[in-house]
């Protein structure tokens, strides 16, 4: 059985290697993401995305329901930097809600 330290060091929280997948105009896969008010998740899920190694070019669409939280701000930031990888769509109204979607 291992101690607490050698627990820790094993499973220390690594820092997010990001691989620059280049999106052409035909991705392969698209990745679809459905959010709201996930501003405590949605950047550690985008990295998720981000950080794997492909040999194929991929999209990511993302879907915010007019969230009230920072979702949307996150998305923002990681839109500029992933220009040709994130495609949002930002929702100025909840759909949810209203049952539409």
């Amino acid at each position: 059985m291992m101690n607490f330290k050698e627990f820790k060091l094993k499973y220390k929280k690594k820092e997010v290697e990001i691989y620059p997948n280049q999106v052409m105009n035909n991705p392969l896969i698209s990745v679809c993401v459905q959010t709201y008010q996930h501003g405590d998740y949605i950047k550690m899920c985008l990295n998720s995305i981000l950080m794997q190694k492909t040999n194929f070019t991929y999209e990511i669409l993302i879907y915010d329901d007019a969230s009230q939280d920072n979702t949307a701000a996150i998305i923002r930031e990681d839109e500029s930097k992933f220009r040709d990888t994130i495609k949002p769509i930002y929702q100025t109204e909840t759909h949810y809600s209203k049952e539409l979607v």
